[in-house]
């Protein structure tokens, strides 16, 4: 903005409607609208290079995790966000350990958010947030409260469609019939760890197993 009002020597402000709402919101106003279909034809994946006519995501980048439960948390139905556009499933295995701390970290970020309680506590929880305050066009208390606001939405509609994620595929889950390295399993073990609450501390050996004696992934944010 700065450098095209040095250029033509008048204000040139740059707006963005969209920065105080999740992608979540911004499908669902476009779905209100009568536009649901064209979100199919929108591409968000950062794998560009590996794109196909069939798969236009790859399904794994953060970039797909967080179309997929936008969508789902916003209602998506089929021809709005067509499953089969993505390489990879949400019940296939996750065989690349990047791709598994992809979306463990991407959902364990928004469980993160949805709990943090005031917005002193979010700068507190993640500094670099810090460096975006400058960039308000108003205060930057104004700004850390509407930022504050904006994440824990976020957190709060990944959490809702992680439960109807969860809800979907209850049948397979019990039945044991989804792959304990599939997204769906993630989300799974992730519950029923935050259902147990805190435990205490494994020792060294026990840190070192990446799988629990019930095939449920187990995470260890200490030794991430």
């Amino acid at each position: 903005s700065r450098m095209l009002q040095a250029v033509f020597d008048r204000p040139m402000p740059i707006v963005n409607p969209l920065m105080w709402k999740t992608k979540s919101e911004v499908i669902r106003e476009i779905r209100s609208g009568g536009y649901g279909a064209l979100c199919a034809s929108a591409i968000s994946c950062a794998h560009t290079m590996e794109r196909t006519t069939q798969h236009t995501h790859c399904g794994t980048c953060s970039q797909c995790i967080d179309r997929r439960l936008a969508a789902i948390s916003a209602g998506c139905i089929a021809n709005e966000d067509p499953p089969e556009m993505y390489k990879h499933q949400l019940d296939e295995p996750l065989f690349d350990e990047r791709d598994v701390t992809q979306f463990e970290r991407y959902i364990g970020t928004a469980n993160t958010l949805k709990e943090i309680p005031n917005r002193n506590a979010l700068l507190d929880k993640f500094g670099e947030l810090a460096r975006a305050l400058r960039c308000g066009s108003g205060d930057s208390d104004t700004f850390l409260e509407a930022a504050y606001a904006l994440l824990k939405r976020h957190g709060e509609q990944v959490t809702r469609a992680l439960e109807t994620l969860v809800a979907e595929n209850a049948s397979a889950l019990v039945g044991n019939r989804v792959h304990s390295r599939s997204p769906i399993a993630i989300v799974a073990s992730q519950s029923r760890a935050s259902s147990r609450g805190a435990e205490p501390k494994a020792g060294p050996t026990e840190q070192a197993k990446s799988v629990g004696d019930n095939g449920a992934l187990v995470v260890d944010e200490s030794t991430f």
